[in-house]
């Protein structure tokens, strides 16, 4: 996922916090739904390509072979990542508008984590290039 992506979800998140639950119950929660699914769509996106043959974590196998093990924990990552993201999208499913304020916290740390996870992908290829 690129820095853009990452960077343009938790501002989407933090813009929808000033929402407040308008009178139709569930719109506040369906924006978010609809953030979310977007954020997921990115992060397969995302995950397919680094995990791809062709891919950044092929790439830094062969150049970095010293962070094989980051890798295989990255792989890991990118799975827990997107079970949350997928059991967040399933709790806003059943979410009543008064909930909003909590799914917007959860929301915010997922991006946060997300972001976290790229800020050490692009620190690990940095240091792969430097080193080449």
């Amino acid at each position: 996922m690129s820095q853009a992506s990452i960077a343009g979800q938790p501002a989407t998140v933090r813009r929808a916090k000033h929402l407040r639950p308008p009178l139709v119950p569930g719109g506040v929660i369906t924006a978010l739904a609809h953030t979310l699914a977007s954020a997921h769509r990115s992060f397969s996106e995302h995950v397919a390509q680094q995990e791809g043959r062709a891919g950044y974590m092929a790439f830094l196998a062969r150049a970095a072979p010293r962070y094989l093990a980051m890798l295989d924990n990255l792989r890991v990552e990118h799975q827990r990542l997107a079970g949350v993201i997928a059991a967040l999208r399933v709790k806003l499913l059943r979410a009543e508008a008064s909930q909003w304020e909590s799914l917007v916290a959860e929301a915010d740390a997922v991006m946060r984590a997300i972001a976290d996870h790229d800020a050490l992908e692009s620190e690990m290829l940095r240091d792969a290039l430097e080193g080449a």
